[in-house]
């Protein structure tokens, strides 16, 4: 049974047959191989953001200046987020009723795990 076998021995010089990939594959292992390091640069971007909706929520709900007391700190080393504000204001203070804006955002974590995500995808593309 006799067969066509085709071998080029000369190339041309008209570029690589897939232009680009390779170019986008080193980024996404680039990527890949330093992901604690963008999850990291995601999360310090959201948690300003974040903090900043808190602040405004506390302005709403009458925090006045105490509205400040509101901080977003975050751990990358345990991956962990903290929030604080004036307990007075969050629990209440005899006639002053409690207002929960602290315990009303730590409710909504799915919501801050949403916003990484949606970083994490926005720089990788």
């Amino acid at each position: 049974m006799s067969k066509a076998v085709y071998r080029s021995t000369s190339y041309n010089n008209s570029g690589a047959l897939i232009s680009g990939i390779p170019t986008l594959v080193a980024f996404y292992n680039d990527y890949i191989d330093n992901i604690e390091k963008h999850v990291v640069d995601a999360t310090e971007t959201v948690l300003k953001k974040y903090k900043k909706s808190i602040v405004e929520d506390a302005q709403t709900k009458g925090w006045g200046d105490l509205s400040s007391t509101v901080d977003v700190s975050f751990d990358p080393e345990k991956l962990e987020i903290s929030v604080a504000g004036d307990t007075s204001m969050e629990y209440g203070l005899g006639t002053e009723p409690p207002r929960p804006v602290i315990r009303a955002a730590i409710s909504r974590t799915e919501d801050l795990t949403e916003l990484i995500t949606a970083e994490l995808k926005k720089r990788m593309l």
